[in-house]
């Protein structure tokens, strides 16, 4: 295993450096990057996002492109990956950005999904990000 140092404010002689030991654990980037589920689709269900732990402010940002007739978009949320509960849907607007937010509770997973086939010509594309 290599050897990592952590230098600690006010170590005397300054500059000084102790060895530290021990499993160093990234924090998900999902935190600070949007992630996309639904890429230019008119049906189907997203890319499953899995924040690592349960998060709050789970928001999902959703992209029209093109004239929508008839659609709803859905933002799905699970505590295992595999059960999933429809948190909230919309009906997406001809080339109107939206979104959609799960922010009174904790889940670790998310997706998008389109509930009733978008028609009219427009795709969806929506981005999943969660922080708190």
């Amino acid at each position: 295993m290599a050897e990592s140092r952590v230098l600690i404010e006010g170590m005397f002689p300054p500059g000084s450096t102790l060895p530290i030991s021990g499993t160093v654990t990234a924090l998900s980037t999902l935190m600070t990057a949007a992630v996309t589920t639904l890429s230019g689709v008119t049906s189907g269900t997203g890319t499953t996002v899995d924040f690592g732990s349960a998060q709050t402010n789970i928001s999902m940002a959703i992209l029209v492109n093109g004239t929508v007739v008839a659609g709803v978009v859905i933002l799905d949320v699970s505590h295992d990956g595999t059960n999933w509960v429809q948190f909230a849907n919309l009906t997406p607007v001809t080339n109107t950005n939206t979104k959609l937010t799960a922010s009174t509770e904790a889940w670790r997973y998310a997706r998008g999904r389109i509930g009733t086939p978008i028609t009219g010509g427009a795709t969806i594309t929506a981005t999943l990000m969660a922080g708190g």
